[in-house]
């Protein structure tokens, strides 16, 4: 102010000149900006504090307590109230939210372990690979068959293939037969199936007060379910008075509505009658009100006028006397309440006297004309109807919420009644939960060692089930090995061949057992090394036995093929023989190691035994315990409520003090039962009938079944009539039926044709040079047999000439006479020898001659012995000629046996 008096005083000063500069008031602005926030946050953060403070209290002593809302009838005293929902028992959170594991987990990972994909043993490839086992040493070139024989053969292949397949599906046809028969003492499933069902739903009553009643397994009780179940009922219970609560709380703004309508109609009402006059008035009906027990939620709402009247409210109090400061706000809120109800009424009549004095007004007006008047009584009857209309409306609305309302009423009641039942039902389930907890311990450690043991015969099974297949694989491998053997030994006898003469000596070779060094693994232990020496030393005794068994000095000859023996077939035998040991070794490793596995499973075996005894007495223990459990909640009483006539325990026709002996039962089960008795009646009926049938169906298959074994003896008798007929003796029929053509049968059948006809053209060669030499034979015998003649005349004539000698000289004296009788004997003797040899001779060339004409014999050249020479006759004169023998003479020497031949065949 200073410096505008001086700025007017003095006119040298300029008021621009006293302005601030601009910075210092955008200073200025920036500074009262900033503390405009820091005090609208101040307030923000204020505010958010109360109304979090606000909230915590409602939270804390609103919330936690539901309100009762009764809904009043307009035009009786009928009420209906909302049910009071507390929070939760402690028990029932803590039940919800306990969680505990199930016992069953161990019987789970026992299965999940049963199930789990076993591991086959490693199988070694060495083992099972086939070998080739053809011999080494080259057979001599194959015949080629012709088309014919290969088509017989393959249509032989194909005729055994089929035969092979019918013959296979038969067996399994058998098989499946044969293990759809049951054992004498087995039992059908389905009739074991079926008394499970009967005993299941065999429609009895089992008492649970029975000393000798077992619970079934699916419906025994423990402490979870027990809990769970008292969960659902409390939460049906609650659902229950929610739903009903609900109910009434619509039936609560049903009636808010219904008033605030009655007003607004109340209003038209009104209306209609400012233009009717007064004698035509019907009084509208009482308006009700909203009673302050209907909308509790609005007891803690409230205003600043409501605030003023409640502190001069309690002003005016707290002059008045001097009390508790409790008893004074409640005092001061009820009395806040009644103020706030006549303000509502006073408000109510000040409406319907000021519409009382507008229609006195209008009754004091001017008189009508006729028109007028006649328009009048017009609107007037219009205005009645919609007035009339009115009423009923307000009427029928009111009628039909109190309708409404007793109806909610008495469903509420019939589920007071239900609820009722359903706490004394909650009390009995509390108690069986605190009777189960108290045996859970001892159920739960018996359960587990149950369940230990269960797990524990799983596992055994199923190791014993993986060494059974480890077994049935080892012997499957043995046999192979087996197999193998033999048809190694078979292909050593196929490469000896027929009539080997070396055959002793090389089947001693391969038979021999010999000494075989051990590879030792260069990265084993010392006492690996120690065992493998154990081992070597223990194989070298024994190979010494063999070798002191086998031929002294043999060894050194085994490697060396002796003369005249085939050096392929030789290093044949050598090999086979590697082949031989080889597989005897694999085949005792692999005995040793089935032995192995047979002895764990006889240990598994008594094993699962002695588990399965103590798995046994785990359930009867728990078996007793489950028993006292029920013994003891058969024990808690339980209440049950009746009506006079359903109760039928009746004696001398009185109902009896003592109800002890009594059995609560349902109505529609005691009506179950009765029926259930006829039905039972019914089937045991049904069932006589069933086994007569199935008598006389009995007694059919059995005379069948000793017809059909009489007509397979029949059969069979008639079968092995055909074998001996057919084949001599008995065959496998199946092995003759599957038996496929032989290449190697073919191949010597066609080699066979091949020779014989090789055969008979060198036999028609033998018969033409046999008819060539026979005809020279006889050529020669016709010349031989002429100079026999010849001789024979000439000695007729020189014994003619000699007796003629003799006679002439029968004079002479006796010792020539002696002399020559001497010289006779003894060229008898000489003829006789000659005639005996000549016959040896003949039947020598006969057996030849027979020989060669049969078709492929063995042709053998004739066995040309020498003849004796022929002693000359002697001359009758006692003197020896001697005369040079011609190829003419020694031919007819040669044939002479020839001719005796030939005189014989002829």
């Amino acid at each position: 102010m200073e410096q505008v008096t001086l700025c007017t005083q003095d006119p040298l000063w300029r008021c621009d000149e006293l302005q601030l500069h601009p910075c210092f008031s955008e200073q200025a602005e920036r500074e009262k900006a900033q503390q405009v926030r820091l005090v609208r946050e101040q307030v923000a953060w204020e505010e958010e504090r109360c109304s979090i403070a606000l909230r915590k209290m409602q939270d804390w002593f609103k919330d936690s307590l539901s309100n009762v809302v009764t809904v009043v009838a307009i035009c009786s005293d009928h009420r209906v109230s909302t049910y009071s929902l507390p929070t939760l028992p402690e028990h029932s959170a803590q039940l919800r939210h306990q969680t505990r594991p199930g016992w069953p987990e161990g019987d789970g990972a026992a299965a999940a372990e049963h199930g789990r994909p076993r591991v086959e043993p490693a199988k070694d490839s060495s083992m099972l690979e086939e070998e080739d086992l053809r011999p080494l040493v080259a057979d001599s070139e194959g015949v080629k068959l012709g088309d014919r024989q290969m088509e017989r053969l393959r249509k032989a292949a194909e005729k055994a293939k089929q035969a092979r397949a019918k013959i296979e599906k038969r067996k399994q046809e058998w098989a499946q037969l044969y293990a759809e028969k049951p054992s004498e003492n087995c039992e059908d499933p389905q009739d074991v199936q079926a008394i499970v069902e009967a005993k299941e739903n065999l429609g009895d009553l089992k008492l649970k007060s029975d000393k000798d009643f077992t619970m079934p397994k699916h419906l025994r009780m423990n402490a979870e379910r027990k809990s769970t179940e008292l969960i659902g009922l409390e939460t049906k219970i609650r659902e229950k008075q929610t739903e009903m609560n609900q109910r009434i709380v619509a039936l609560r703004d049903s009636k808010v509505r219904l008033v605030s309508q009655l007003h607004s109609q109340t209003q038209q009402v009104l209306t209609v009658q400012l233009r009717l006059p007064a004698h035509l008035h019907r009084p509208p009906p009482t308006l009700p009100a909203i009673l302050p027990e209907e909308t509790p939620e609005k007891r803690l709402q409230f205003n600043r006028a409501t605030l003023e009247r409640y502190r001069r409210l309690r002003d005016q109090r707290m002059q008045s006397m001097e009390q508790d400061e409790q008893e004074d706000s409640t005092f001061i809120l009820a009395q806040l309440e009644k103020e706030v109800g006549r303000e509502e009424g006073t408000l109510s009549q000040s409406a319907s006297s000021v519409t009382r004095e507008e229609e006195e007004e209008e009754e004091e007006g001017a008189e009508l004309s006729e028109l007028e008047e006649e328009i009048r009584r017009e609107e007037e009857i219009r205005l009645l109807h919609k007035q009339d209309s009115l009423l009923e409306q307000m009427e029928s609305s009111v009628w039909q919420f109190d309708a409404e309302l007793v109806l909610l009423r008495h469903q509420k009641l019939l589920l007071d009644w239900q609820l009722k039942q359903a706490d004394l039902r909650e009390l009995t389930l509390y108690q069986e939960l605190l009777l189960l907890k108290e045996f859970e311990r001892r159920e739960g450690s018996m359960q587990e060692n149950l369940s230990a043991r269960t797990k524990e015969e799983i596992s055994i099974t199923s190791k014993l089930e993986e060494y059974n297949e480890q077994l049935e694989v080892k012997r499957a491998d043995i046999v192979k090995l087996q197999e193998r053997e033999k048809a190694l030994h078979t292909a050593f006898y196929i490469s000896l061949g027929e009539e080997n003469k070396f055959e002793e000596f090389l089947t001693k070779v391969f038979k021999k057992k010999i000494k075989r060094v051990k590879k030792k693994e260069p990265t084993g232990n010392e006492e690996e090394n120690e065992e493998d020496s154990d081992d070597d030393s223990d194989w070298d005794n024994d190979d010494d036995d063999f070798d002191s068994g086998s031929d002294e000095g043999g060894a050194a000859l085994d490697n060396v093929c002796p003369p005249g023996c085939v050096p392929a077939l030789f290093g044949n035998t050598l090999q086979l023989r590697e082949r031989r040991m080889d597989l005897e070794e694999l085949l005792v490793e692999e005995k040793k190691s089935a032995e192995v596995l047979r002895k764990e499973c006889i240990m598994l075996v008594k094993k699962e035994k002695s588990v399965k005894s103590s798995q046994k007495a785990a359930e009867d223990d728990l078996e007793l315990v489950n028993r006292e459990k029920q013994q003891k909640i058969n024990e808690l009483d339980v209440v049950v409520p009746l009506r006079l006539h359903q109760i039928m325990f009746v004696v001398n026709g009185s109902v009896p003090s003592d109800q002890s002996p009594a059995l609560v039962l349902d109505m529609t089960e005691l009506t179950r039962l009765q029926d259930r008795i006829k039905q039972l009646q019914e089937e045991n009926n049904q069932q006589k009938d069933l086994y007569i049938d199935a008598r006389k169906q009995y007694v059919g298959l059995t005379h069948d079944r000793k017809d059909m074994k009489v007509k397979i003896k029949v059969l069979e008798k008639q079968c092995h009539e055909l074998m001996m007929m057919k084949f001599g003796r008995e065959v496998d029929l199946e092995a003759l039926q599957t038996l496929s053509g032989n290449r190697r049968l073919e191949e010597l059948k066609q080699e066979k044709l091949l020779r014989e006809a090789a055969y008979a053209k060198e036999i028609k060669q033998w018969d033409a040079k046999v008819e060539e030499a026979r005809d020279r034979l006889m050529e020669v015998t016709r010349c031989n047999t002429e100079r026999v003649l010849c001789m024979t005349t000439l000695m007729d004539q020189n014994r003619e000439l000699e007796r003629k000698i003799n006679a002439s000289q029968k004079k002479m004296g006796n010792k020539s006479q002696d002399y020559r009788s001497g010289v006779d004997q003894a060229e008898m003797q000489r003829l006789q020898q000659l005639v005996k040899t000549q016959s040896q001779q003949a039947e020598v060339l006969r057996r030849e001659i027979d020989l060669l004409s049969r078709k492929g014999g063995h042709v053998l050249p004739p066995a040309q012995a020498r003849l004796p020479p022929i002693t000359p006759l002697p001359n009758p004169t006692g003197r020896t000629k001697t005369r040079t023998q011609g190829p003419e003479r020694l031919l007819s020497q040669v044939k002479a046996p020839d001719a005796s031949r030939q005189g014989v065949n002829y």
